[in-house]
């Protein structure tokens, strides 16, 4: 019975430690489930430069159009001959400050465009070492639940095998109180006949002991 209930045990704990592994798989999911969300707001910030590019593209068109704008008003000075000098001051002083703008406004841009450039160039390696890190969890994962297969695999088997196991000690136990039941009631059985036997005997020693009494009796009358 102490053989039996230490199989028990044994097998109780194995199924304690199959849950902790599985505990251990659902962290690691955990983990992954995480580091997809880091790649999912990476996505965003792509997403956000794509607009923000856009942006740029629409900024340039407008730029370009500021930069023919010099170009027009020189050809507007030749009609323009007949104004009087004063007038003529300040449409320079327009076009240089129209010219300062412009360039001023091209220098921001290229300073936008360059800061995002940096920036991609860092999301790229970010979402690089994410990818390879999603890849490794991806093998860890692979691995743990492969492991974790056979292990059962072979815990079904051993399960399997111990109940063979219990199953035939309780196929021999069965058979061994069948005989125990037999030797029982073969031992009754004998008791029986031999209180019989003495009874038989007692009676017989009983008859005998009359008959010689009547001897003995007849003897004295005959005497």
């Amino acid at each position: 019975m102490n053989t039996k209930e230490d199989n028990i045990l044994r097998l109780l704990d194995t199924f304690e430690k199959t849950q902790e592994e599985v505990m251990s798989i659902s962290d690691s999911f955990e983990k992954f489930n995480y580091v997809l969300e880091g790649l999912n707001d990476s996505l965003k910030q792509l997403k956000l430069y794509k607009e923000t590019k856009e942006t740029l593209d629409l900024l340039r068109s407008i730029i370009n159009k500021i930069d023919n704008f010099p170009e027009n008003l020189n050809r507007s000075f030749e009609d323009l001959s007949s104004l009087s000098q004063e007038n003529l001051e300040k449409l320079q002083r327009l076009n240089k400050e129209t010219d300062s703008i412009v360039e001023e406004k091209i220098n921001k841009a290229e300073n936008i465009y360059t800061d995002l450039d940096k920036k991609i160039d860092l999301l790229e390696v970010r979402i690089n070492k994410l990818t390879e890190k999603m890849e490794q969890s991806i093998d860890n994962i692979n691995n743990v639940l492969s492991d974790f297969l056979k292990k059962n695999i072979v815990l079904y088997k051993n399960m399997e095998n111990r109940g063979k196991k219990i199953e035939e000690l309780i196929e021999i136990m069965n058979r061994r109180a069948t005989t125990m039941d037999k030797l029982i009631q073969y031992v009754e059985k004998y008791q029986e006949e031999q209180r019989l036997k003495k009874l038989k005997e007692e009676e017989i020693l009983k008859k005998i002991k009359n008959v010689e009494i009547i001897k003995i009796d007849n003897s004295k009358q005959t005497t």
